[in-house]
């Protein structure tokens, strides 16, 4: 008889146990954890770019100082070839003749350039003592 009276009674079902993550706001764990990882972020970049390397700045140094190495060693180079190519065309025999008709013209109107050179000086003076 007890189990027919067991079967009468309505029985309530059970309430279901407390869920933390429906019953609390979990929005203050998630900023604190988003805020330590943006501050890990941060550590990591900077020990990333100066923490760790301290040799960075002797590798800028010595990449410098070796481009002024390299780009002396390429002048004095081309300097080389070309006080040698210089010393051959000089030995030409058409440098020469232009060479002579070039001191020959020089000296013919060395002249006039310094009659030039003179009245230019003179315009100067002139200029001086109105100007400022």
């Amino acid at each position: 008889m007890a189990e027919t009276a067991d079967k009468l009674v309505k029985h309530e079902p059970e309430p279901p146990a407390r869920d933390p993550i429906v019953s609390h706001s979990t929005s203050n764990v998630l900023l604190i954890c988003a805020l330590l990882l943006m501050a890990s972020l941060g550590w990591a970049l900077y020990d990333e770019a100066y923490g760790q390397r301290p040799w960075k700045s002797v590798q800028q140094e010595f990449v410098t100082r070796y481009n002024r190495y390299l780009k002396r060693l390429k002048r004095e180079k081309q300097r080389t070839q070309e006080a040698g190519t210089e010393k051959e065309i000089k030995q030409r025999p058409e440098y020469q003749q232009l060479d002579t008709q070039a001191r020959d013209a020089r000296a013919a109107v060395d002249p006039q350039l310094k009659d030039i050179d003179r009245q230019v000086a003179d315009i100067d003076s002139q200029l001086a003592a109105i100007t400022e």
